[in-house]
C-alpha cells in the first residue's frame, strides 16, 4: 500500500466515497483533477495529492501514473454537452487512461462501466460503454470492470430527483416500463475497495445491484411510503413520454429527460449473471433502509 492508486472521477460522489473507504483501509490516492478549483472538496481527505489533467489529452497521463500501483477508472457522463459527447468521454478517455497505465508500467486497472452496456445497444451512452469495456477487455491488463444498476446516497442525482418532485407534487408520473436494482454507493465503494487484493474479481466484468428489483411506480410508491407521503401515482403513456423527452430536449439546457434516457427507463437494468454477494461475501444495504433512515433524518431537523 506505499505506492497510491491512481483514480480519475474521484471528486464525483461515488469517487468520493471510494476515497473515503480505501482510505480507511490504509489506502492512499493520487486523483486526476481537471480543474484545479474541484480539488477543495477533497482537502477533507488525508493521504491524498493531485495531478492536474484531462482524461482527454492523454500526453502527459503516463508521467503522472509513474508512481502508482493501480489504476481507478470512474469518469462518465449521463448526458452530452456541446465540448463533452459519450464517444469522447466513454471510449476515447478510457482509452487514454489504459494506454496511459500500460505506458507507466501499471499493470491493475478498475473501471467503472454501466449495467445495459451492449455491443447492440440502443443508445449511444449504452454503446460508448461498451466499447470501452472491449478496450479494457483487451488490453492485457489485470482488469476488473464494474456494471452497477442504480447508484442511491446523499448526492446522487436519481433517487434524490424522485424525492423532490415527489414532496412538490400531488400526482406523480411513472415514466418508463423498465426495472432497476439499486445499490448503495457506499457498497459500490467496498466493492472497488475489495477489487483492489481480491483475486476472484481478476480479468472479470462483475454486475453490481442491491438484491431488490422494482419497477418504476414501485420505486416512487417507496418513496412516497417511507416520507409518509399519499401521492396519486401513474404509468406515463410511452407516446406521452416520449414527447416529453422531445419537448425537454428542445426547451430545456442539459434536459430534464432525453429521448436515449427514456430508451433506458424501458429496458431492465437488473443484475443478470453472477450475484455480487457471491464474490465480496458481504450482504448490500437495501434502499428500503436508506429511505427509512433519510426520512428519519429529516423528521429530526424540521
Amino acid at each position: 500500500m506505499n505506492k497510491p492508486i491512481f483514480i480519475t472521477g474521484a471528486t464525483g460522489y461515488v469517487g468520493k466515497s471510494i476515497l473515503k473507504a480505501g482510505i480507511e483501509k490504509g489506502y492512499s490516492f493520487k486523483c486526476l483533477v481537471r480543474n484545479p478549483a474541484n480539488e477543495i472538496s477533497l482537502w477533507k481527505f488525508p493521504r491524498c495529492e493531485f495531478a492536474n489533467g484531462d482524461i482527454t489529452n492523454n500526453e502527459e497521463l503516463p508521467e503522472k501514473m509513474s508512481d502508482c500501483s493501480a489504476v481507478i477508472h470512474l469518469v462518465g457522463i449521463i448526458a452530452e454537452t456541446d465540448t463533452a459527447s459519450f464517444e469522447d468521454i466513454h471510449y476515447r478517455g478510457t482509452k487514454n487512461i489504459v494506454d496511459a497505465a500500460k505506458s507507466a508500467g501499471i499493470t491493475r486497472f478498475i473501471h467503472m462501466s454501466a449495467l445495459g452496456a451492449r455491443e447492440n445497444g440502443k443508445t449511444a451512452y449504452h454503446i460508448s460503454k461498451w466499447k470501452a469495456e472491449e478496450y479494457v477487455r483487451m488490453s492485457g491488463l489485470n482488469y476488473t470492470i464494474f456494471k452497477p444498476s442504480v447508484i442511491f446516497g446523499k448526492e446522487d442525482n436519481f433517487i434524490n430527483l424522485f424525492i423532490k418532485i415527489i414532496k412538490l407534487s400531488p400526482v406523480i408520473p411513472a415514466i418508463g416500463s423498465g426495472s432497476l436494482e439499486p445499490i448503495w454507493v457506499e457498497d459500490v465503494a467496498a466493492c472497488f475497495i475489495s477489487a483492489l487484493q481480491n483475486p476472484l474479481t481478476e480479468m472479470k466484468t462483475i454486475e453490481l445491484g442491491g438484491g431488490k428489483v422494482y419497477r418504476h411506480p414501485e420505486l416512487i410508491k417507496l418513496i412516497c411510503k417511507s416520507f409518509n407521503l399519499r401521492r396519486i401515482v401513474f404509468q406515463m403513456p410511452h407516446l406521452l413520454a416520449k414527447l416529453a423527452a422531445i419537448f425537454s430536449e428542445i426547451a430545456i439546457t442539459g434536459g430534464l429527460l432525453t429521448r436515449d434516457q427514456l430508451i433506458m427507463l424501458n429496458e431492465s437494468n437488473i443484475v443478470r449473471n453472477e450475484r455480487p454477494e457471491n464474490v465480496f461475501r458481504f450482504s448490500f444495504r437495501s434502499l428500503q433502509d436508506y429511505l427509512e433512515e433519510l426520512s428519519h433524518e429529516k423528521t429530526l431537523t424540521k
